[in-house]
């Protein structure tokens, strides 16, 4: 009878012990599982951290050099009409030639700049363009091609005029491949107006490769990458679909990743 008791009671202990050492078990591989997703959560975080503080420079720097030359232009410019003189242009063209030269150099993925006359007051094309293959060669001259002949249709070689001209203000343009010298890029652009006319456009471009390298440089772990989008349907670059993501691998991942946004956890609104 004794044993009997005994037995049960070991029995009783045993299966507490095993029940515990589940429960408990469980509990820890719960918490070192959340504490690694965390943990992958934090190095994410912080590798998007560090490429932002590497891209907004360019992005900032160009913009400021972008506002800083239309502010001359405005300033220097009392009346539109002054430049139908092909000597004020020109006057005015050495005066901001060294101001862009002197900031473009020194932002990193700068791939070109320019200003664009208003070819009804220029009588045709005028102003300047310089573009260089990369930060290790200089800035070279390149020919003025008229916006007007291709007309604002032809996106590919003149969206970078039309763009902030019908919008009226300064803008970044999407990826685009500039016809004029087959690099993707993207613009950040503004209308130059005086006395409420447009006198002129002056921009910077930024090599997009080299956008696609930082963004897809990025590496977290086995599996954790980087990729550039403008919403969940407009993406630009993703390492599984390259760097000019074609509209069916554009929507895969759009799927994909709509997917996964809509199985997290929400929170209370």
């Amino acid at each position: 009878m004794m044993q009997t008791i005994r037995s049960r009671f070991l029995t009783v202990i045993c299966g507490v012990s095993l029940t515990l050492t589940l429960i408990f078990g469980s509990l820890c591989v719960f918490l070192i599982d959340r504490s690694e997703t965390e943990i992958a959560a934090k190095t994410l975080n912080g590798r998007a951290v560090h490429a932002s503080v590497t891209l907004n420079p360019i992005f900032m720097q160009s913009e400021d050099i972008v506002h800083y030359i239309g502010h001359t232009i405005e300033h220097e410019i009392k009346d539109p009409k002054d430049l139908r003189d092909e000597a004020n242009r020109d006057r005015l063209e050495a005066m901001l030639r060294r101001s862009f030269y002197n900031a473009a150099t020194g932002i990193d993925g700068v791939q070109g700049y320019y200003l664009h006359y208003n070819e009804n007051l220029a009588g045709g094309p005028d102003g300047f363009w310089y573009t260089r293959q990369d930060a290790r060669h200089d800035f070279v001259s390149q020919p003025i091609t008229s916006v007007e002949a291709y007309g604002e249709a032809d996106a590919g070689q003149t969206n970078w005029y039309y763009q902030p001209l019908r919008e009226k203000r300064a803008l970044w343009t999407p990826p685009y491949v500039n016809d004029n010298n087959g690099v993707r890029m993207i613009s950040y652009v503004m209308p130059v107006f005086v006395q409420g006319q447009f006198v002129a456009v002056i921009g910077v471009d930024i090599d997009f490769n080299m956008l696609c390298d930082l963004v897809g440089n990025m590496k977290v772990y086995d599996s954790g990458y980087g990729f550039l989008f403008k919403d969940w349907q407009t993406f630009y670059f993703h390492p599984e679909a390259g760097r000019w993501p074609t509209s069916s691998s554009r929507a895969s991942i759009s799927s994909a990743m709509a997917t996964c946004w809509n199985s997290r956890p929400r929170f209370p609104s």
